[in-house]
């Protein structure tokens, strides 16, 4: 080719990219006018214009002070600066923020529809397994739910339980010294302990299965390695057997650790920022994950898998003692359907109304809608397993490490802990005489410590909600549709509510004491969406402290006070609660 060829090609080449390059330029301000001059934002300003608030950034809103400082801290602030209803930015998008008791108990039974704006970004059966759970899903699907859940956490439902918690709290016990040992400094995060024995909770209480979750660290890493390799997804004996706990109780650390705004993957910031190209930002994600979002795509997987096959394995039990007792259907393989095989009337065998431990599953298949008749489907049966098992899993755990943190910084209120237990253990017959129901309602203070750490420190810090109509919050209105936050933590240390409120004093909870207001202790939410499993995590809370304080006292590693935590879907321990378990026989 001649130069002068070149030449002439050069010269046409270079309008042609300047009219590209002025293109691109005129698509982003485009985008960024969008973005900037969104009708949508506009708009809700607009309605929103009369409820209080901090200016927010025009991009990120409070997204900045919201991530550096955690939601519940800046809710604090703000209701004390501004008062109880309040609007917070989150990206692009604004909340509606309540503190007042009052106007919290009616919001809370007014509204039965639940948010989940920052969902983690999934996609498919692992979308489906995350909305469909009883925590989040929408109000119509959430009434069969909430029927098919209830005989679980009927008294005497709980009543059975007790006996499977009481061993569980001794097996950790036991745990707790030898991990102590192993270390050779004599030392223990107390939370992960406590979260390998909610685990093994749910494990026996809801699925009637050893979910082997109470082993060493050592021990789990090993069973993590195993899991990883080629040929596991083959070895469903083995998996069945000793892998299920521990795949479910690292899944579960996970899926908290990964699944927030606050310390999750940069894509779901950009998501929350950026919602009107979420169909940009989803694939995307997907495409160029950061190590935040392998982290919670793997652990999904993994709770998919194990629920899945947990699913799997209870039919095929439950088919196999249909035959022993002469009770199969034709062909076997539909005995996971109790309507058609009558194995209800075997699984769920209960008293008073309750079930037998071990019967989630048959009620989650004998499930109907009252309307339709119809059935759960595959996907909506493991969204429930799965929420049962995260739930079970990660407040109760996190409640009891905030408790035991609380109680070594505390000494005198160690004492008198010791005492109750010390003394109502000894009018029982001992130490080694098993809990009964009438047992534990003696052991009051116990009760208090607990209900006190859970004031100071609730694992559930907000619950989200979606103005069904036209509110009326205090002095303010809100149109329907609108997002609104109940800020748990707020109201547990509004001063106007609590005397001292950042002090722990579990006396406040004792029978007699007035110091606790009308509606202003919500540890486990408000209205028909409270948390539907509260008496099965406070009978299992107190069962734990009573057994791991009849055996040992807890001294508190040094440079842990304050306790930093970490505020995402729930607030926990941001680095673990470091003791050393000092026998007390």
């Amino acid at each position: 080719m001649s130069l002068s060829s070149n030449l002439m090609t050069t010269a046409l080449l270079v309008p042609a990219l300047k009219t590209v390059s002025m293109y691109l330029a005129l698509c982003i301000v485009v985008l960024l006018l969008l973005l900037i001059l969104n009708p949508e934002r506009i708009l809700q300003e607009w309605k929103l214009r009369h409820i209080p608030g901090h200016n927010p950034n025009i991009l990120l809103g409070h997204l900045p002070t919201l991530i550096k400082y955690g939601s519940p801290n800046l809710y604090m602030k703000l209701s004390r600066d501004i008062g109880s209803v309040f609007k917070v930015w989150w990206g692009r998008l604004a909340f509606v923020v309540i503190t007042d008791p009052e106007i919290i108990r009616s919001v809370g039974y007014k509204c039965m529809d639940r948010i989940t704006v920052f969902g983690a970004l999934l996609e498919g059966d692992l979308k489906k397994a995350n909305d469909e759970g009883l925590v989040v899903v929408k109000e119509r699907s959430w009434r069969t739910l909430h029927r098919a859940w209830q005989p679980a956490f009927h008294p005497s439902t709980l009543s059975g339980y007790l006996g499977l918690m009481d061993q569980c709290a001794r097996d950790v016990v036991k745990l707790v010294l030898e991990q102590a040992e192993q270390q050779g400094e004599g030392r223990v995060d107390i939370h992960s302990e406590l979260g390998k024995m909610t685990m093994q909770v749910v494990g026996t209480c809801a699925y009637g299965v050893d979910f082997k979750a109470l082993v060493s660290d050592q021990k789990l890493s090993e069973l993590l390695s195993k899991a990883k390799q080629p040929d596991f997804k083959n070895r469903n004996t083995i998996l069945a057997q000793d892998f299920v706990g521990p795949t479910l109780t690292d899944a579960s650390r996970k899926v908290f650790r990964s699944g927030s705004i606050a310390n999750g993957s940069k894509w779901m910031r950009i998501n929350v920022l950026l919602p009107e190209v979420s169909f940009l930002v989803k694939p995307l994600a997907f495409l160029f994950p950061d190590k935040p979002m392998k982290e919670q795509l793997k652990a999904r997987f993994d709770l998919y898998s194990a629920t899945s096959h947990l699913i799997s394995s209870w039919k095929s039990d439950q088919a196999a003692a249909a035959i022993s007792t002469g009770t199969s259907c034709d062909p076997p393989s539909k005995c996971g359907d109790p309507p058609s095989t009558g194995l209800e009337h075997q699984v769920l065998k209960g008293v008073n109304g309750g079930v037998a431990p071990g019967s989630f599953l048959g009620l989650m298949l004998a499930a109907r809608d009252k309307e339709t008749g119809d059935k759960l489907t595959d996907i909506q049966i493991i969204a429930q397993a799965q929420t049962f098992i995260l739930a079970g899993y990660e407040t109760t755990a996190n409640a009891l490490a905030f408790a035991i943190y609380l109680v070594s910084t505390h000494p005198e209120v160690q004492a008198k802990l010791l005492h109750e237990i010390d003394t109502q253990l000894a009018a029982l017959g001992g130490p080694d005489i098993p809990l009964t129901e009438e047992a534990l309602i003696k052991f009051e203070y116990t009760s208090a410590v607990i209900n006190e750490s859970l004031r100071l420190h609730p694992p559930a810090h907000v619950t989200p909600r979606s103005a069904v109509e036209n509110l009326q919050l205090g002095q303010y209105s809100v149109p329907k549709g609108t997002p609104i936050l109940i800020s748990i933590m707020a109201l547990h240390k509004d001063p106007a509510l609590w005397e001292d409120p950042e002090a722990f004093k579990p006396e406040r909870f004792m029978p007699g004491s007035n110091s606790v207001k009308p509606n202003a202790f919500i540890p486990f939410g408000v209205g028909g969406r409270m948390c539907i499993g509260y008496k099965f995590a406070l009978q299992e809370a107190k069962v734990a402290l009573i057994r791991m304080y009849s055996a040992l006292t807890f001294a508190l590693e040094p440079g842990q006070v304050p306790l930093q935590i970490s505020y995402g879907i729930t607030a926990g321990p941001k680095h673990g609660v470091w003791v050393r378990p000092l026998p007390r026989r």
